[in-house]
């Protein structure tokens, strides 16, 4: 299994409040040359994250219906399921800290307060352990303010969240190549 010192993770919601249900969550990993390798797209179950009382917002399902777009949504599976499919799949791929590597692998998201706050929070519904550090956590949206140049060599704007990952790791290179902190 190849270890990484990047992960970047993107998610989709029905929502913008902290306990906003998740319908998909796109995961990348990656170092500062590597080609993108190494991916993961999980669809959530949506239905169950509403009986546990995770909000939704009516702003959100109107930008989801006013864009053609159909939210993702897999009933058949648990949202405990999807959530240990995503921790594995950060534990698989993460490198651990050492003398050698202080830091070890960093999670990145576009807008920490938003994707890695309610991850975070549906961890907590659930239970299950969040499986990152605070001093993990990344913050590309703040890398693209320096460099916006990088916004504009978008992939896609599909609103898939595993594209939109990827579309994310594409500005952390490309910023890379020109101030070089990967």
């Amino acid at each position: 299994m190849n270890k990484y010192k990047h992960i970047m993770i993107d998610i989709e919601t029905l929502g913008k409040k902290d306990n906003a249900v998740i319908c998909s969550v796109g995961a990348v990993c990656f170092n500062s040359s590597d080609d993108l390798t190494d991916c993961l797209s999980i669809v959530f179950p949506v239905q169950e994250q509403i009986e546990k009382g995770r909000s939704i917002d009516a702003s959100t399902l109107e930008f989801w219906r006013d864009n053609d777009l159909r939210y993702p949504s897999d009933e058949n599976k648990k949202v405990t399921w999807s959530l240990d499919c995503l921790a594995q799949f950060i534990r698989n791929h993460s490198i651990e800290r050492s003398e050698e590597d202080d830091d070890g692998t960093f999670i990145w998201a576009h807008g920490v307060t938003f994707d890695i706050t309610k991850l975070q929070s549906l961890y907590s519904d659930f239970n299950l352990p969040v499986p990152w550090e605070y001093w993990q956590i990344m913050d590309c949206r703040t890398m693209v303010q320096l460099w916006p140049e990088a916004r504009e060599m978008s992939l896609s704007n599909n609103h898939v969240a595993l594209d939109d990952a990827k579309n994310q790791v594409h500005w952390l290179k490309t910023i890379n190549t020109k101030l070089g902190f990967l």
